[in-house]
């Protein structure tokens, strides 16, 4: 079946967003249209919608990976890409202590700077979310990291997820009750799916 095909990359429930109207909230508590906080084409914060979740299951368990520098920690799962300063965007498993991440500024508002990893340890718990903006990445634990796992390239995946983008700008908040109530977005997991089961496209891009 196209969309009975499913992995575990995202973050824990109890992970934090930052929003335009509350505040600091759990993933747990976002909908779909919340405004939380991402870096835009120029690297500045600002606010963007959620448009979608790529998976969204609040009952689920999985193993995370926890990622602590000296003023954060995130905690996300081993194939979802996380903003690493020498190479960009790569999955958290092939971090490694003494890297650097992109992390919003404890001293200076709205600014972001590059902080080393202290610790990467292994943190079983319960929640899979993966929220998506329109930027394709989002700040999360104030920590900068993309939406997407699985796939090698932030680029590939922010381009292949644009049918979707342009369709939410078309017909905005019509299909929101569908992004909610479902664990995975077809969409998404239907071209997961297929990408997987081309053989010239299997080891360029997972």
């Amino acid at each position: 079946m196209l969309f009975s095909y499913v992995e575990v990359e995202c973050f824990p429930s109890d992970a934090t967003v930052d929003t335009i109207d509350s505040g600091k909230v759990t993933l747990s508590s976002l909908q779909v249209g919340t405004r939380v906080r991402v870096l835009d084409e120029k690297n500045q914060i600002t606010y963007s919608p959620i448009i979608a979740f790529l998976h969204r299951d609040m009952d689920e368990h999985a193993m995370y990976k926890r990622i602590r520098t000296k003023n954060s920690l995130i905690e996300l799962s081993k194939r979802h890409l996380i903003n690493q300063r020498q190479n960009g965007f790569i999955w958290a498993e092939n971090l490694h202590e003494g890297d650097e991440i992109l992390v919003v500024s404890s001293n200076i508002q709205n600014e972001t700077e590059w902080e080393e990893v202290l610790e990467i340890t292994d943190v079983y718990k319960q929640g899979l979310m993966a929220p998506l903006t329109e930027q394709g990445t989002i700040i999360v634990n104030n920590v900068h990291a993309s939406c997407y796992a699985l796939v090698k390239s932030h680029q590939v995946a922010h381009f292949a997820l644009a049918p979707y983008r342009f369709y939410y700008r078309l017909f905005g908040q019509l299909s929101d009750m569908n992004t909610m109530t479902t664990p995975i977005l077809s969409y998404a997991n239907g071209l997961l799916h297929f990408f997987k089961n081309l053989p010239i496209a299997k080891d360029l891009i997972f």
